[in-house]
């Protein structure tokens, strides 16, 4: 009997021992911070190919709009296989799919969404958007207007069509647009790149045209990384790995140094004139452009994912940036006709004069 009790108090033990494990689990389930693991690639000085693990802790409570962003985006595969386009001895950053650093991100991009690529009585089959990854659903789940080339988003775990996709961003989280970030640039430190349009009139959009692009500090010079602050929003550090943005960071600043045609990849960020002319020049030369991208073989970011400890972080709240990009467009067209004209009326005036002359 004495051995029944004894085993009947262990068990009863062993139950409370679970249950306080349980209640403590359930309270600190979700209050860690999310840890990204980043997985980067790229050409030593010997020429042979690296990974690595870089580590970043995000801070929800100083930038969430920004950690929910970036969550979104890197669990959507959104950031596997891009480059790092700009690399300097100040910042190192990436994002943009267009590789220039003048791309901006599509709320799709935040949404898991797929393309439908057959239908066959019950069941239809599609690919990821993002990934490429085919999987198959049941037609009861879809909606009923599906078709095969359409794309079906699910949101909110419901799927939808016909859902209107545009170019977003995000209130930039710093003090300058009115959000107090306690956080401060230094060494290893990661924000969010975005685009400046004050030169428009329109500096508080530029503020909040941050979406895809970010960019990690890798000097200790203080008063490099003071210019970030209350400008752009911090929204993390890196807490192991960060030897390979280092490495990577000697190895491409050099390059930079020595080869002056690396210019418009170290130069950043989101100048849509400029894109537009580099886009129409690739589009005539597709082949010979992504052997030259082979050829200068640019760090990439093989894969971005976050762990968030069971904490639900949702799409953060987005702001449709459509209207701002397409006014900034019409100025730039316009400025390049007036210089155009410019440029026109001055040459008329010099063939005037000669004539004159003669």
């Amino acid at each position: 009997m004495k051995d029944k009790s004894k085993i009947v108090l262990i068990v009863v033990i062993l139950a409370v021992v679970a249950v306080i494990a349980y209640i403590c689990y359930g309270i600190t389930k979700g209050k860690k911070n999310p840890i990204v693991s980043m997985e980067v690639s790229y050409i030593d000085a010997d020429g042979n190919e690296k990974n690595g693990i870089v580590k970043i802790e995000l801070y929800p409570d100083v930038a969430p709009q920004s950690v929910a962003n970036f969550i979104a985006l890197s669990n959507n595969g959104y950031y596997d296989g891009l480059t790092f386009h700009r690399i300097e001895d100040f910042v190192i950053q990436g994002g943009d799919k267009e590789g220039t650093g003048s791309g901006s991100g599509m709320y799709s991009d935040l949404i898991e969404t797929y393309t439908i690529t057959n239908i066959e009585n019950k069941n239809v089959k599609c690919k990821n958007t993002t990934t490429g990854e085919e999987k198959e659903f049941k037609k009861s789940e879809l909606p009923k207007d599906i078709e095969v080339g359409k794309m079906i988003w699910n949101i909110d775990g419901k799927f939808q069509t016909n859902v209107n996709d545009y170019r977003y961003g995000i209130k930039g989280e710093f003090s300058a647009n009115g959000v107090n970030n306690s956080l401060k640039f230094e060494k290893g430190v990661i924000g969010m790149a975005r685009s400046d349009y004050s030169s428009y009139g329109m500096t508080e959009e530029g503020y909040n045209s941050a979406s895809t692009q970010f960019f990690i500090v890798n000097t200790d010079d203080k008063s490099a990384s003071n210019s970030l602050n209350q400008n752009y929003a911090p929204f993390g550090k890196v807490i192991e790995g960060y030897e390979y943005i280092e490495e990577i960071t000697k190895l491409y600043v050099d390059k930079s140094k020595e080869n002056t045609d690396n210019t418009d990849q170290v130069n950043s960020e989101n100048n849509t004139e400029k894109t537009d002319d580099k886009n129409n020049a690739e589009q005539t030369e597709n082949s010979e452009s992504a052997e030259n991208t082979e050829e200068k073989n640019v760090p990439k970011m093989k894969s971005i994912r976050v762990e968030t400890f069971g904490a639900d972080y949702e799409v953060p709240e987005i702001i449709n940036v459509e209207s701002t990009i397409s006014t900034i467009n019409q100025y730039q067209a316009t400025y390049q006709q007036l210089l155009q004209q410019q440029s026109q009326n001055s040459s008329n005036a010099t063939t005037g004069s000669e004539e004159t002359a003669e």
